[in-house]
């Protein structure tokens, strides 16, 4: 099984320690790790990537403290990070993700972090890699659906509209994949591994999600996670050589959705765009640019197809509706994952 990248965001952290602490990331993309007392103690060479990112769009947080001010509010206000020059209020209690610090550890700073908060050694690289690894067991239930992509991507011709999966393992039901209602079901606890031993039973389209004891998704929020988090991808050529429609907007939750993409909906929006002027008008390099494409390709939001659009449609009754998931222009060219190599809250 294909294991994600995750994106790590670094606040108060210097030029140089930004770089170090890259340095000690690309190492472990390089070999394996002891993983004793986590997924089974197994050694995984092919272990989720971390890489440094924009903290608005991390999976967890480093925060440096040696030079950290905190106010009356409990708010820590950083200034040294290159990226946003201004200053950085973050309220510790209220962040949405995972987060340890690095620095030193006043009393009075101690008094308002939680007594088990993460410790990382910048210099020590074993100090680093045990925090990556607490950050993996604290984000299973992301890498759990992450996996749960791959695994629909890859039956993708096996899901008929009419039927519910429940996907059982040694007696147990782990998963219910409600295709009628585009949802899922995913038991709590359930680890990425355990859905490669899952048998898929085809079950009556009654069979509907169990409610207690299961976390509950739409298939195109998993499409999203796999799109933002894979290692590689494939776009359609064809999203690069003609107009791009917007046939609806991705049925993701708020928080999966960043100022980029909204942006990005925002031109698509506006009139069919062409994979020349999205890179004209982007803040960002062609290579996200196409990965947030095929993250909307995935969710069958943009298609290529003038009478599957949108704009097809508005004030006319009449045809195809944009926003049936029946959509060969979608799913005819969706590519295995096994095609593909390897496949914040809190913050002022």
């Amino acid at each position: 099984m294909q294991h994600p990248r995750l994106n790590l965001g670094l606040i108060g952290f210097s030029t140089e320690q930004r770089a170090s602490l890259q340095s000690i990331l690309g190492k472990n993309m390089a070999q394996p790790m002891p993983t004793a007392g986590m997924e089974g103690g197994v050694n995984f060479f092919n272990r989720p990537v971390w890489r440094i990112t924009d903290f608005r769009e991390a999976n967890a947080l480093l925060l440096n403290t040696e030079q950290a001010r905190w106010d009356a509010a409990n708010i820590l206000h950083f200034h040294s990070d290159p990226q946003h020059p201004k200053l950085i209020g973050v309220r510790p209690s209220e962040l949405a993700v995972p987060y340890g610090i690095s620095g030193a550890c006043t009393n009075e700073l101690s008094a308002i972090l939680p007594g088990n908060v993460l410790h990382v050694v910048l210099e020590d690289e074993a100090s680093v890699q045990r925090a990556c690894q607490s950050f993996e067991a604290l984000l299973r239930p992301l890498r759990t659906a992450y996996a749960l992509a791959y695994h629909l991507i890859e039956r993708r011709h096996e899901l008929d509209g009419g039927h519910t999966f429940h996907l059982i393992r040694s007696g147990v039901l782990d998963a219910v994949v409600d295709v009628p209602l585009r949802r899922i079901a995913m038991r709590d606890g359930l680890r990425p591994m355990d859905l490669d031993d899952a048998a898929w039973q085809r079950r009556p389209s009654t069979a509907h999600s169990p409610q207690d004891g299961f976390s509950v998704w739409m298939i195109e929020e998993v499409e999203w996670i796999f799109a933002m988090h894979c290692k590689q991808f494939v776009l359609p050529a064809r999203y690069q050589r003609m107009p791009i429609y917007l046939r609806r907007l991705p049925r993701v939750r708020a928080g999966m959705l960043y100022p980029r993409h909204n942006r990005l909906l925002q031109w698509l929006g506006d009139k069919p765009c062409t994979f020349e002027f999205l890179t004209s008008v982007s803040q960002e390099g062609g290579e996200q640019l196409m990965r947030d494409l095929y993250a909307l390709y995935l969710c069958r939001a943009i298609t290529t197809s003038t009478r599957r659009s949108r704009y097809a449609y508005q004030g006319s009754p009449a045809g195809a509706d944009p926003n049936s998931d029946h959509d060969s222009d979608a799913d005819s060219e969706l590519p295995s994952p096994d095609s593909l190599g390897t496949a914040p809250a809190g913050l002022q």
